[in-house]
């Protein structure tokens, strides 16, 4: 799928890979798609990383189980972005962008602030 800026109010549905066993030598169990609205979305000044919370409505697959429909989870940006399957844009879907820009603007500028802060010290 081309480029995307998802914001609050779209609807997504995304593919992720599911293990299971221990972290450090975790075994592959497969693919779990997951759709759902985005409900709320944030950088993290800190990291300039940007999550999702979704509020899910579709659950196929791997350890669907898992979770629940009606069931809000988490996810980071960098792991929906790839694997994103279907995106419809809510009607005021500009204005969404818009105030996302401007949020992520400011937590870059402030993470680059503190980084040339500790640079100088």
């Amino acid at each position: 799928m081309g480029v995307h800026n998802l914001t609050a109010g779209c609807y997504i549905v995304f593919e992720e890979a599911v293990f299971s066993g221990h972290w450090r030598n975790a075994d592959f169990d497969g693919y779990r798609t997951i759709g759902g609205t985005i409900v709320k979305e944030s950088y993290g000044a800190k990291t300039g990383q940007h999550s999702f919370t979704i509020l899910v409505d579709l659950l196929e697959g791997s350890q669907s189980d898992k979770y629940a429909v009606g069931q809000k989870i988490r996810r980071m940006g960098r792991n929906i972005y790839p694997r994103l399957e279907q995106v419809i844009y809510p009607d005021n879907y500009e204005e969404l962008a818009a105030d996302k820009r401007l949020r992520s603007n400011l937590a870059k500028e402030k993470r680059a602030a503190a980084w040339a802060a500790w640079v100088a010290a």
